[in-house]
């Protein structure tokens, strides 16, 4: 297909542009967006691989096939939002109340060895008022604890994450789904168990409820299929504002869920009654992923994936071992991280340089936003003497703010920077140039920059602080920053096809579950090195970090140039498929 990239900017050039042909450049304009701009991905690529035509950018793969369905059974992100907002709250809920129950439980288990030696001492009950638990010794058993369970979680969430995006590619998204969460419901009713029988069960079981919401991938697996799904029944140039939409609906979740518990404690007096509530989530949330939100991929889409993994499984050497060769087939871990280094028309590994650029600036900032809660909360006890409900209302105001920040930013600068192109028509050929190119724009590489921006200045903010007040005002700057994250994993998947797009993510849900485990450990080191001479230490280190992404993604390049330094990060070869 030929392109004509000559046709309006010479209009806009040479003929004074009164109304009639402004409206006539921009007629021209709209009709070379929809038959014949070609996206930059398919260059190399032949015509069967699909998404080649010039309405990749407004259409999603799958939308002709379903014209005429009933609008029941065509898959959207309205379907996905509702439950996936009930799943953020079964997961947000439980996060205060499983600290405490670690905490409580570590505090019964060290009191119980002591009470040979001191008879007077008493048990705890299962409250977060026990002040016989606040002594160094307690805080060291169970946030020691607490780092054994993330650890636990986190290399088997990272290792079997990768391995569902790509099972999500071949038979779908909701059935993988279905599988996490049934994973967190095993491991919720674990914990149930473990609470009400305290003397008859030891508090390390515990570890084998971590072991089971590891091996179903856990939250960053969920997080990572969700936005898979999102991706396959969106169009390119909408899919910032969707993946802003899960991440608002992430935020609230996680700021209406504790809440909800808190009340729903204060009631029972048990801390076990937020369990009981996650589990009926989880379930609801099964129930209606299972019955009523229709799957994006379609059969047909899903049996064409599997036939290219027959035929990609078939290259293997004949003599090899039928074990080995099911092995290497099944469980090869790294091989979903070959979407990194794609193959040219040659047949030879080319790396993906944007594309790894990007994947580590998404590392680096969802490492963060994973793991800086924890030590926050616990500089807030430290530094402010905030209570356990006052560290509450901090943690919901900041993700409210983060919900309304994805809500009405991303769209906000759309609809500006559109009208400001519309009312330029000299210049509308750029613009659609852009929208329709498959890896990304100006207004994408410039949301991703300045919200690293902001985040960074609110870290600062939060070492600088002397009030809790100014902390508070430190936190809602940086709550902004949360507009990077959707926007990179938008522009991630359009630089990969789209049925390469779950192993995408499941390799990044491979990386932020390495955060997870990592993060952690390095925080609440720095933490506990530095409270009592410099508490701040830690937020100066985050905000170094978020800085280095920052100039990270100053050498991301539209234009496709490789700047030198990024091939450091280049530190093994794949070889070839």
């Amino acid at each position: 297909m030929t392109a004509k990239p000559e046709l309006v900017p010479s209009l806009s050039q040479t003929l004074p542009l009164n109304e009639n042909k402004k409206k006539k450049i921009r007629y021209e304009a709209k009709k070379l967006q929809e038959s014949e701009i070609t996206p930059l991905l398919c260059e190399g690529r032949s015509e069967n691989d699909g998404n080649c035509d010039g309405a990749g950018a407004t259409k999603w793969e799958d939308e002709e096939n379903y014209a005429g369905i009933v609008w029941w059974k065509t898959p959207s992100v309205y379907w996905m939002l509702p439950p996936f907002f009930i799943y953020a709250m079964a997961v947000g809920g439980v996060l205060v109340p499983k600290l405490n129950l670690i905490l409580y439980l570590s505090c019964r288990n060290y009191l119980i060895n002591k009470i040979p030696s001191d008879p007077n001492l008493k048990l705890p009950l299962i409250s977060d008022k026990n002040p016989q638990c606040q002594i160094p010794e307690i805080q060291a058993l169970a946030v020691k604890f607490t780092l054994y369970m993330t650890m636990v979680t986190g290399i088997l969430s990272a290792l079997i994450s990768p391995k569902l995006g790509a099972w999500s590619d071949q038979y779908g998204r909701l059935r993988m789904l279905t599988i996490i969460s049934l994973g967190a419901l095993m491991a919720d009713l674990l914990i149930i168990l473990l609470a009400s029988f305290p003397n008859t069960l030891n508090y390390r079981w515990l570890l084998l409820s971590s072991l089971i919401d590891g091996v179903c991938g856990s939250f960053t697996a969920g997080f990572a299929i969700t936005h898979a799904y999102a991706t396959d029944c969106t169009p390119l140039i909408k899919r910032a504002v969707a993946f802003g939409y899960f991440h608002a609906s992430l935020f609230l979740g996680i700021a209406i869920g504790p809440l909800l518990a808190a009340l729903l404690i204060g009631h029972t007096r048990s801390l076990v009654s937020a369990f009981y509530a996650a589990v009926s989530l989880h379930f609801f949330f099964m129930i209606v992923v299972s019955f009523i939100v229709p799957e994006s991929l379609i059969k047909t889409r899903r049996q064409k994936i599997q036939a290219n993994y027959v035929i990609e499984a078939n290259k293997l050497p004949e003599t090899s071992i039928s074990k080995l060769n099911f092995l290497r087939r099944n469980f090869d871990l790294l091989a979903p991280f070959r979407v990194f280094f794609p193959m040219n028309c040659n047949s030879s590994v080319v790396p993906n340089i944007n594309l790894i650029c990007l994947s580590i600036i998404d590392t680096i900032v969802t490492g963060i936003t994973l793991s800086a809660t924890t030590v926050t909360i616990y500089y807030l006890s430290y530094q402010y003497n905030l209570s356990t409900a006052g560290q509450g209302v901090f943690t919901s105001t900041i993700n409210i703010c983060r919900f309304c920040a994805l809500v009405f930013i991303p769209r906000l600068c759309h609809i500006i920077f559109n009208s400001h192109w519309t009312h330029h028509p000299s210049n509308s050929y750029n613009l659609l140039k852009e929208q329709s190119n498959r890896e990304f724009d100006s207004l994408d590489l410039s949301i991703i920059r300045y919200g690293i921006l902001f985040e960074t200045l609110g870290y600062i903010g939060f070492a600088a602080a002397h009030s809790s007040s100014n902390f508070v005002i430190a936190g809602l700057v940086g709550s902004i920053g949360s507009i990077t994250s959707p926007t990179l994993k938008s522009v991630m998947t359009k630089h990969v096809p789209s049925d390469q797009v779950g192993q995408l993510l499941g390799s990044m849900g491979f990386l932020h579950s390495l955060m997870r485990v990592l993060c952690p450990f390095f925080l609440n080191l720095i933490y506990a090195v530095t409270v009592g001479k410099f508490p701040q230490a830690v937020f100066i280190v985050l905000a170094c970090c978020l800085g280095t992404a920052f100039l990270l993604s100053l050498s991301v390049k539209k234009n496709g140039k490789k700047p030198f330094f990024v091939y450091l990060f280049l530190i093994y070869q794949v070889s070839d498929r």
